[in-house]
């Protein structure tokens, strides 16, 4: 009690803190342990937390601190560590010099990155009292060990060394960090300090948990509950969560998106990819998978089986196809929309990021219930996958449907890359 109440008067006394902090904040400041972690969920002050730890010590003569993102734009975004601490020290004697902080006593508090490995060799000649990693799982687990190095204590100081972190379940760095901190937990230099939402009684939680609604099942028990033990390794798309109907309603508007990536099986890969085109339609926010065409065939074969396709599609189905990188992915759109496709809406798509990021935001309409099968022959195949993916053999009509989802869920997109009428 009595560490707490002298923690209160530190932190109010404190002109470079304006904030009172959260409870939860103050279990995380109170800390003794050289490496903390604090959070596991989204909206639990996290940020503001780091800034308060920060801020400490700045009253100490020569005290040094280190805060740490994987790239040093991450810190400068909209809400981020850099726009926080410069609210709260612009208008105080604190002097702002590039990505540092510096204080009458002398103390300094900067921003860091470690976007490569290579980049914690920056630090070689480096000391600080304190060390912050904001989203830990970011970061790789041999830089975090090597930045420890760094924290060195000077002789009779009254600043205690610190390596003190912030993060949400997911990332790269997710299963070294919940092994460190979540599951084997023993260590007596390490602590967790889990904080959710429900802690943060500074941000408007009902809307925050709105918009959380609306990611894929995995990424939101994460960022909402702050659930470790799930992964993007849990599937993303469970069959009980679609429904299957014996017709569509009308009015429906088409679009048809081909993953073209099938070759003939062979000797040395009797399980090679396929070709997948997949339609889909959509009406006030329910969305309708009208027909999957999953084949290997040859070039020439997948040419001829595409043209058949859009004479049965018609002419008012919108014709999508990813379109690979290189001057090489440019001429096979360009062939398909002069001689394959001629008088038909077709655009190009370029794709970015992995496989799982492109299929959640079809997997979150999944899992709240917006969306429907035709019932059709092709439904167990298309489902198996889905419900497979990620570590299934195949995710060609993953790929197509989260294609298909995504053209036809950003109607104002920016023009195609080729268009022929």
């Amino acid at each position: 009690m009595l560490k707490w109440k002298i923690f209160e008067l530190s932190i109010l006394h404190n002109k470079y803190i304006p904030w009172k902090p959260t409870p939860k904040q103050c279990e995380f400041l109170l800390r003794d342990e050289l490496e903390v972690l604090f959070g596991g969920a989204a909206g639990g002050g996290k940020t503001a937390g780091t800034a308060m730890a920060a801020l400490q010590y700045v009253g100490e003569p020569n005290y040094r601190a280190l805060i740490l993102r994987r790239q040093l734009t991450d810190a400068k975004l909209s809400g981020g560590i850099s726009e926080v601490l410069d609210d709260w020290l612009t208008n105080t004697d604190a002097k702002k010099v590039g990505d540092a902080w510096y204080f009458p006593s002398g103390a300094i508090v900067q921003l860091g990155y470690l976007k490569s490995p290579q980049d914690m060799y920056r630090y070689d000649s480096s000391r600080f009292d304190a060390e912050f990693f904001e989203e830990l799982t970011h970061f790789l687990e041999l830089q975090y060990r090597y930045m420890i190095a760094r924290v060195r204590r000077a002789r009779n100081s009254n600043i205690p060394p610190r390596v003190w972190s912030t993060t949400n379940p997911g990332g790269k760095g997710h299963h070294w960090v919940k092994a460190k901190f979540i599951d084997h937990n023993h260590d007596p230099t390490c602590k967790f300090v889990p904080a959710r939402l429900k802690d943060n009684p500074y941000i408007d939680q009902k809307t925050y948990i709105s918009s959380l609604n609306k990611l894929d099942p995995i990424t939101r028990a994460q960022k909402l509950d702050g659930n470790w033990i799930v992964s993007l390794a849990d599937s993303l798309f469970k069959r009980e969560k679609v429904q299957i109907i014996p017709q569509l309603p009308q009015g429906l508007k088409f679009v048809r998106y081909w993953d073209k990536a099938s070759t003939v099986p062979k000797k040395n890969n009797q399980d090679p990819d396929y070709t997948v085109g997949v339609k889909l339609a959509e009406q006030q926010g329910i969305y309708f998978f009208v027909d999957v065409v999953r084949v290997r065939r040859t070039s020439a074969d997948v040419q001829a089986l595409i043209a058949q396709v859009a004479q049965l599609d018609g002419v008012a189905t919108k014709i999508y196809m990813e379109q690979e990188p290189g001057s090489s992915g440019v001429d096979v759109i360009n062939y398909y929309a002069r001689e394959v496709l001629k008088g038909y809406s077709f655009y190009g798509v370029k794709t970015t990021g992995s496989k799982t990021d492109r299929a959640a935001p079809l997997s979150a309409a999944w899992d709240n219930g917006n969306v429907r099968l035709l019932l059709a022959s092709w439904n167990t195949e298309f489902l198996d996958e889905l419900e497979l993916f990620p570590q299934g053999a195949h995710d060609d009509q993953v790929d197509a449907a989260s294609g298909a989802f995504e053209q036809i869920r950003i109607k104002t997109a920016a023009p195609p890359v080729f268009k022929i009428h």
